[in-house]
């Protein structure tokens, strides 16, 4: 909550909401990956995209991110191959930052080697001589940003199901709360001894976390191949509260969650590590707390509606041939009458489809 504050005081109705999802991130990068009975390995890495209209403060909420990030390339426009050698240079993680995914979208190659980059599998695959002749793996996460409408570009390359979406609409009234939060700080003065200096506490307390999760702190250890301890009780809700989610949007679109799921153990996880010293910590093992599940059922809960939104929208509008606004205003006027209203979200959404096909 300190984060998600910290920030919110500074981007009024953004600050809670996007931060809520990049506290996560960086000990996603580093945590013990988990396990099933199996043995199949599950990474924890977490990867966000944000989606917002042009002065909603992307741009700086990266920098910020990439402040106390481990290991970010931060970059705006990228070449394949640099990408690749940048990496190679930086050791076994990093955290791919960038604020203008429309310059990224715009180069197939790019997007591909991204996809493989932050995939599951996590590698250079198009290493050059200077950077040696194998794969190399690496473990990287990613935190992009960009305008709505780069929504139909990040949906044709597939990247959007490797990403958590986020798309930050606001109301009128949020809107008002936003201009009224930037007119009472303009003309006031920078004071960085302030800002920076909280910053700079949260900096320093990811550095607190990445020496816990990289073995070098002498008081608490984790295992490394069984470091999490999820009540089952944990399991039993996640059955009743989310899978039916999953099984509804399979209904609806024909794609299979899996990933998803796992993504709420991710969540869940994440949020543990956040908050460390305020878990048990029992033979190497850290104890899920109910705060962690609640956080992880919200943000994947969040995440689902998204996405199902998107894919949604795309094919009503391919199977009725919605052409423009007017076209979409009637349908969803057919949807009301019929008993099923449209959600305010979803029609948002598809009308930023229908605006940049």
């Amino acid at each position: 909550n300190y984060i998600r504050n910290f920030y919110e005081g500074k981007y009024k109705n953004m600050g809670k909401r996007v931060f809520s999802y990049l506290s996560l991130l960086p000990q996603s990068l580093i945590a013990p990956p988990m396990y099933d009975d199996d043995g199949n390995k599950v990474r924890i890495r977490l990867n966000y995209l944000l989606l917002a209209n042009p002065g909603m403060a992307k741009t700086v909420i990266s920098r910020h991110f990439a402040s106390w990030a481990y290991n970010p390339l931060v970059f705006e426009d990228i070449t394949s191959s640099m990408l690749n050698f940048t990496l190679s240079k930086k050791g076994k993680r990093a955290t791919l930052v960038t604020s203008d995914i429309a310059r990224i979208f715009a180069k197939e190659e790019l997007i591909k080697e991204m996809e493989t980059i932050i995939g599951d599998d996590g590698r250079l695959s198009r290493l050059n001589r200077r950077t040696g002749d194998k794969e190399k793996e690496i473990e990287a996460i990613a935190c992009l940003a960009g305008t709505p409408d780069n929504l139909n570009k990040t949906i044709e390359d597939g990247m959007i199901f490797r990403l958590c979406p986020q798309i930050c609409l606001l109301t009128q009234e949020q809107h008002d709360e936003i201009l009224r939060s930037v007119n009472e700080k303009v003309g006031l003065g920078f004071k960085p001894e302030g800002f920076i200096d909280k910053e700079q506490i949260i900096g320093a307390y990811y550095e607190i976390i990445r020496r816990i999760l990289d073995g070098e702190d002498e008081n608490i250890k984790l295992n490394e191949k069984d470091a999490y301890e999820i009540p089952s009780s944990f399991r039993r809700e996640i059955a009743e509260k989310v899978i039916p989610f999953f099984n509804e949007a399979f209904s609806n679109t024909d794609f299979t969650y899996v990933r998803e799921l796992h993504q709420t153990y991710r969540f869940m996880i994440a949020h543990a590590l956040l908050n460390i010293f305020n878990r048990t910590i029992i033979s190497g093992k850290i104890l899920m707390e109910q705060e962690d599940l609640d956080m992880a059922i919200k943000l994947i809960i969040a995440e689902l509606e998204t996405k199902v939104w998107i894919i949604e929208g795309m094919s009503d509008i391919s199977e009725r041939r919605i052409r423009n606004r007017q076209e979409l205003k009637v349908f969803a006027q057919s949807q009301l009458q019929a008993g099923s209203p449209m959600n305010q979200k979803k029609f948002k959404i598809m009308e930023l489809l229908l605006e940049n096909r």
